[in-house]
């Protein structure tokens, strides 16, 4: 099972959505896939998967992210070049160029008994 990391591990009920650097995790995960999420008491479920250039990322995107400083694209754009440096001197068209994968995910919460699931919401 892949482990997501965060940076600011922060969750909404419902879907959310985190935006990676890169194609590289379009090739590790899949719809449907269950992944360790870093901060919570459960696992995620992948609901959805989109590369695109970041000037291209979706509302849907942008309205369920899960960290919600970076609900409007520029606040996204600032917070990603804090945690990938290799964006800190990127702007313009440069920034909107740069390929991103985007994951949607549902968040599954640990019963008592730690064994079962059940959906957050």
């Amino acid at each position: 099972m892949q482990q997501i990391l965060f940076s600011n591990p922060v969750f909404k009920p419902g879907l959310n959505f985190t935006v990676r650097l890169g194609e590289k995790w379009k090739d590790k995960l899949r719809i449907g896939d269950f992944v360790e999420i870093e901060g919570f008491d459960g696992i995620g479920r992948i609901r959805k998967i989109y590369v695109c250039k970041l000037a291209e990322i979706s509302q849907e995107v942008l309205e369920n992210e899960h960290d919600p400083q970076c609900r409007k694209w520029e606040s996204l754009v600032e917070v990603l070049r804090q945690v990938y440096p290799e964006l800190q001197n990127k702007s313009g068209e440069e920034i909107e160029e740069v390929t991103v994968t985007c994951i949607g995910f549902w968040l599954y919460k640990r019963y008592k008994d730690r064994t079962l699931l059940q959906k957050s919401d």
